[in-house]
C-alpha cells in the first residue's frame, strides 16, 4: 500500500497488515476538510475538488476528506451530500464550527493513523499549495517526530469557562499579565494552531484520540451556555491547550513550527500583513468565502495569470460587497481602459476611485455610495469610501 492511492472510503480503510505502511522519510498526509451540509457547503466542496485537489500527491502523499455533521440531516439529505471523499461526524452542524466537530475530526483521524504520518484539519475557505506543503512537512518532519505545523499564536487559557486570554502572535507574558489573565484563572500562555490550517504528527492525533479527558472537554462544551447564541468557541485555542497539557504528561518534545508567513488570508486590494495577494510560495490561503475564489487563486498560481484585484474580490467575496458598481462589465472596462482608477491605501484599508477625463456615471452622480453596493462597509473590514473625479473629491 505504500504510495498507492487509499481507494476505499474516507477513514473506513481496515488496518493493514504491515502497520508501517508510510514512512517518516515520505510523510503521507491525512487531510480532513471540515465543511457543512448547507450552503455555501457544497460550492466549496466543488471548488476544492476542481482546483487544489487537482495537484499532484493528492491521493498518494495526501488524502483529503470532507468532513460533515451528520446528526438532524434526514436520509434523502445526506444522500444528496454523500460522496467517496465525504466522512460524516456524528455532530450537530450549526452555524459556527463547535468544539464537538473540531475533537471529533481529531478522533476520527486518530482511528486511522495506522495508513498515515501526519493528519491535517482545515477550513474549507483555504486553498492549499499541495507540493508546497509536501516539500515542507517532508523536511520538517525529518527534523521532528512530534511535530506540529501551523500557522502559530499564543494565548492562555480556562477549561472550565471555554475562554482564552492574552492573545499573541509572539511567545510573551505581557498580554498575559496586562489582562489579569491569571486572576481569572488562566493557564499560563502557550503556542496553539490557527483554525485554518492544522497539521499534527500521528504521535500527536493519536494522543489526542486516546483521551477520554479530551472527549469529556469537548461534550461539556457543546453542552455549555457559553456557546449559546452563537458565540466564537475558540476550538483552535482549546486545541493548543491540549497539546501543552497532554505533551507535559507524557514527556513529549513537540516542535512547533510556524508557517505564518506563508499562510495567510487573501488579499484581493489589500497586500500587507496578514492579508496577501496570492504569492507561488505560499502553503495556505484564507478567507476565500466565495468558491470561484478557488478557481480564480489556482488560475493565478497554477496557469501564471496576472493578479486581477476586481475579479478577485468578486470570485472569494471578499473587500467589496456582492452588489458593487465596480463589478458592473461597463465599470469594468473602464478600469481596465484606464478611464478609472481605482486606488487602495495598504496603511488606512481605504479602497477609493478616480475618473480621468470623463463624466461620472448618473448613478454614481446621484448616489455615490453604489460603487461600494448597499452597504458603505465591505467584507473583511475594508474602509470601502472615496468616489471623485480627476482627483477631487465629490
Amino acid at each position: 500500500m505504500d504510495m498507492q492511492t487509499v481507494s476505499c472510503r474516507c477513514l473506513s480503510c481496515p488496518a493493514p497488515s504491515a502497520p508501517a505502511a508510510a514512512s517518516a522519510a515520505t510523510p503521507r498526509i491525512l487531510g480532513g476538510v471540515l465543511s457543512g451540509p448547507l450552503a455555501p457547503g457544497p460550492r466549496r466542496r466543488d471548488a476544492i475538488r476542481k482546483s487544489w485537489m487537482q495537484y499532484p500527491g493528492v491521493g498518494t502523499q495526501l488524502t483529503v476528506c470532507f468532513a460533515l455533521g451528520s446528526r438532524a440531516l434526514t436520509k434523502r439529505k445526506r444522500k444528496s451530500l454523500d460522496a467517496p471523499d465525504v466522512m460524516w461526524l456524528d455532530v450537530d452542524e450549526p452555524k459556527i464550527l463547535t468544539m464537538s466537530k473540531v475533537f471529533a475530526w481529531w478522533h476520527a483521524a486518530s482511528k486511522s493513523m495506522h495508513w498515515f504520518t501526519h493528519a491535517v484539519k482545515i477550513d474549507d475557505d483555504s486553498y492549499v499549495h499541495v507540493p508546497n506543503l509536501l516539500a515542507d512537512v517532508t523536511a520538517a518532519a525529518a527534523r521532528a517526530p512530534h511535530l506540529c505545523y501551523a500557522p502559530i499564536a499564543h494565548a492562555g487559557y480556562n477549561p472550565s469557562i471555554f475562554r482564552m486570554c492574552g492573545w499573541s502572535w509572539q511567545r510573551s507574558m505581557t498580554a498575559w499579565r496586562s489582562r489579569g489573565c491569571e486572576a481569572r484563572g488562566m493557564s499560563p500562555p502557550f503556542a496553539f494552531p490557527l483554525g485554518a490550517f492544522q497539521l499534527l504528527s500521528s504521535s500527536l492525533v493519536r494522543m489526542l484520540g486516546a483521551s477520554e479527558e479530551v472527549a469529556a472537554f469537548a461534550r461539556a462544551a457543546n453542552a455549555s451556555d457559553a456557546f449559546r447564541g452563537g458565540r466564537e468557541s475558540n476550538e483552535d485555542v482549546a486545541l493548543g491547550y491540549w497539546l501543552w497539557k497532554l505533551r507535559r504528561r507524557h514527556d513529549l518534545n513537540v516542535s512547533y513550527v510556524a508557517i505564518n508567513s506563508r499562510a495567510t488570508n487573501l488579499g484581493c486590494f489589500r497586500n500587507g500583513g496578514l492579508y496577501q495577494q496570492p504569492k507561488a510560495d505560499a502553503i495556505v490561503i484564507h478567507r476565500i468565502k466565495g468558491a470561484s475564489g478557488m478557481h480564480y487563486v489556482w488560475r493565478r498560481l497554477e496557469r501564471n495569470m496576472s493578479h486581477d484585484a476586481i475579479s478577485c474580490a468578486r470570485d472569494a467575496e471578499i473587500e467589496l460587497p456582492k452588489g458593487a458598481f465596480i463589478f458592473d462589465k461597463s465599470m469594468e472596462r473602464k478600469v481596465r481602459s484606464g478611464e478609472a482608477v481605482v486606488e487602495f491605501n495598504q496603511k488606512t484599508s481605504t479602497i477609493s476611485m478616480r475618473f480621468v477625463n470623463m463624466r461620472l456615471p448618473k448613478a454614481l452622480r446621484d448616489a455615490p455610495e453604489l460603487f461600494f453596493g448597499a452597504k458603505a462597509k465591505g467584507r473583511g473590514g475594508s474602509n470601502l469610501q472615496n468616489l471623485s473625479k480627476d482627483g477631487k473629491g465629490l
